[in-house]
């Protein structure tokens, strides 16, 4: 019974030998493991993106959001609320499917973190803070006036009002530039209040106030600039004239002004007769006599 104990332990002995043998043999070392391995996987990183990255919204207000999906021709996205999906009544609800969805926020304040997530790579999504206030406590901005048509040349000044918040200063733009140009107008002053004088040629634009507190937070003016038809004077010539009674005389008329205008006049007459064209026909009695170009 000893003794076949101890073949037993040699046959497990062998047979542990023999099973190590043909992995050796089988595997091919290590070499052979690496050799199994491509040496690059070529695999595409997957980008996501989301815009706006942050901002801030009343209570119950909708705002859009975009997702954007680079390295991959699945653009395809989940989106979720504070790791809700798609949201709900508490931390505000997405509606829409795609990269362009709309978020609408619950009727309390709060902060709450969107996240849009790639099909195509889980691992990789992009989020946007969204603060959610009550609507006292939005930083809110009026302009006065709201809109205004002026002259080439002339200037406007403009009022600005920011409410809920302890900062009340603004930037000033015209058409995006700070402090304007001769072809949109330029802006002189600073603060809550500002002059704009309007450009030599006719045209729209827009004024613009963004509160420094909340640059989400603006008001605009919409600005009309037109060349008005403006006469400055008419003289008739000749001035005076010494004529026969029922003499005739071609008079002449010069208007002057700015802008775009017209130079016709209409003529008249107290005693004698004129012509449409200035073609003047004296009274048969001696006399004085008033010809008028208007």
């Amino acid at each position: 019974m000893h003794v076949g104990s101890i073949q037993v332990r040699l046959l497990g002995i062998l047979a542990i030998g023999m099973i190590c043998s043909l992995i050796a043999c089988s595997g091919g070392g290590a070499g052979s493991a690496s050799a199994a391995v491509p040496a690059s996987s070529g695999a595409v990183i997957v980008g996501v993106a989301v815009t706006p990255n942050s901002t801030v919204i009343t209570t119950g207000d909708s705002i859009p959001l975009t997702a954007t999906v680079s390295g991959t021709s699945n653009t395809a996205v989940t989106w979720s609320v504070d790791g809700i999906v798609n949201g709900d009544a508490t931390v505000g609800t997405i509606s829409g499917t795609g990269g362009v969805v709309t978020y609408t926020a619950p009727g309390s304040a709060g902060s709450h973190v969107l996240t849009v997530t790639s099909l195509a790579d889980s691992q990789k999504h992009a989020t946007s803070t969204i603060v959610v206030q009550p609507p006292s406590e939005v930083v809110n901005v009026t302009l006065s006036p709201g809109t205004v048509t002026l002259a080439t040349g002339a200037s406007q000044s403009f009022i600005v009002t920011v409410s809920n918040s302890a900062n009340t200063d603004v930037t000033w733009t015209i058409d995006g530039s700070a402090a304007g140009n001769a072809i949109v107008g330029t802006l002189a002053g600073s603060g809550l209040g500002i002059t704009y004088t309007a450009p030599p040629a006719a045209g729209d634009h827009l004024l613009v106030a963004t509160s420094s507190a909340d640059p989400t937070k603006s008001a605009s003016s919409a600005i009309t600039v037109v060349v008005l038809n403006s006469v400055t004077s008419v003289a008739v010539t000749p001035s005076t004239l010494n004529l026969s009674t029922s003499g005739t005389n071609q008079f002449s008329a010069t208007v002057a002004g700015t802008g775009s205008y017209t130079s016709a006049v209409t003529w008249s007459v107290q005693k004698g007769t004129i012509t449409s064209t200035g073609l003047y026909t004296a009274p048969s009695s001696s006399g004085s006599d008033v010809v008028t170009a208007t």
